[in-house]
């Protein structure tokens, strides 16, 4: 049986790395399963090239509303057509299509929606069924936007979710009947090492397009209290860490040339290139502080002790899912102080990814 896994494993977000390697150990369980991926929203044979150039056309539609929307589904469609020999090629040749993880039920600009619509209309035509887990939700304004996840969503043969608060948003929003599937990269593979009591990592996110981290003064409070973490961490040795995400760097290259040569050589900075090197970040610390969310679900699979920054609905969601949600703390917290509520979680009593197996093995899609 081969499944077509449908993410984001093919872009610079370590996180989607680990899914995407979460998912391979989980179903390569099954000697008659085999796995391949298809990236969502680039183009499968480019590497990092997304949709096509617009310069300034795209500067000009942007100050007109309309003209801005027109353009930006446009190009969605103009993306989806340039790549749609590869996606009737992938989807005609796997048995089952499985959608996940991560955040894919959202509306970034539309290009979510649009392209999970398409894919899923492509599977239809090609007679191949697909399901959605592992995937969290957020609430969608857009009419159209929430149209397309609807259909998309109602056609799938089962829908899990990574936390209780996108169950009931899919009940509320959609009419879904969701249930509950923890992130798959709880289930990378650990990389075991000497985790010394005296080494910390401190995982580090940038300025973004939305959400908490697109406000300029909420974000300057969080480099600040960053900064107030080290320093009351002489004790330690740190290391500060990204998960891949370019945007990431330069507000963790910022907070590590802040110090100087003060912490020496107890403090270092890490920009893995890929995820064996992230993965050592998890080997060579004990405490784990996570702000990007799967920063600390890494640290919980790895069997670290995780302490994570409560900035957006999908990270206290995740971690109340899973009864740690005293493991959240706030920006109005002493981070340091909050490291007695680090918490570690047996990944092996996480009996929800066994069901999707048995849907897998025992359905009729081969």
């Amino acid at each position: 049986m081969r499944v077509l896994s449908v993410n984001e494993a093919g872009g610079s977000n370590l996180g989607d790395h680990a899914i995407y390697q979460g998912i391979k150990a989980l179903l390569l369980q099954k000697d008659c399963i085999s796995v391949t991926q298809l990236q969502l929203s680039l183009l499968p044979s480019s590497g990092r090239v997304t949709s096509p150039k617009c310069g300034s056309i795209y500067s000009l539609a942007k100050s007109h509303r309309v003209l801005h929307f027109i353009f930006l589904h446009l190009r969605l469609l103009v993306y989806n057509f340039r790549r749609s020999n590869v996606v009737f090629k992938e989807v005609g040749s796997c048995d089952f299509v499985l959608f996940g993880g991560g955040s894919l039920i959202i509306n970034n600009k539309c290009v979510f929606p649009v392209n999970l619509f398409i894919i899923s209309m492509i599977c239809k035509l090609k007679a191949k069924k697909y399901g959605i887990a592992g995937v969290s939700a957020r609430r969608i304004d857009s009419r159209i936007a929430r149209f397309l996840i609807r259909r998309f969503m109602c056609g799938a043969e089962f829908v899990y979710v990574r936390d209780h608060s996108s169950i009931e948003l899919c009940s509320n929003q959609y009419g879904i009947s969701a249930k509950f599937m923890p992130d798959f990269a709880l289930l990378v593979p650990p990389h075991n090492g000497a985790r010394n009591s005296k080494h910390l990592a401190i995982n580090i996110m940038g300025l973004q397009s939305h959400g908490f981290f697109s406000d300029t003064g909420k974000f300057d409070q969080y480099i600040e209290s960053m900064i107030k973490f080290i320093e009351a961490s002489v004790d330690y040795k740190v290391t500060i860490f990204t998960t891949g995400e370019d945007s990431d760097y330069g507000a963790a290259k910022y907070i590590f040339d802040y110090f100087g040569n003060k912490h020496g050589s107890d403090l270092r900075l890490v920009i893995p290139s890929d995820l064996d090197k992230l993965l050592d970040v998890y080997r060579d610390n004990r405490f784990i502080f996570g702000t990007r969310l799967h920063s600390a679900i890494l640290g919980l699979g790895n069997g670290n002790e995780v302490i994570c920054f409560d900035w957006d609905d999908k990270v206290s969601g995740f971690f109340k899912s899973l009864s740690v949600g005293d493991a959240l703390v706030s920006e109005d917290d002493e981070f340091f102080n909050s490291l007695q509520h680090a918490v570690s979680i047996n990944r092996h009593d996480v009996r929800e990814f066994d069901e999707l197996l048995v849907k897998l093995t025992e359905g009729s899609y081969a």
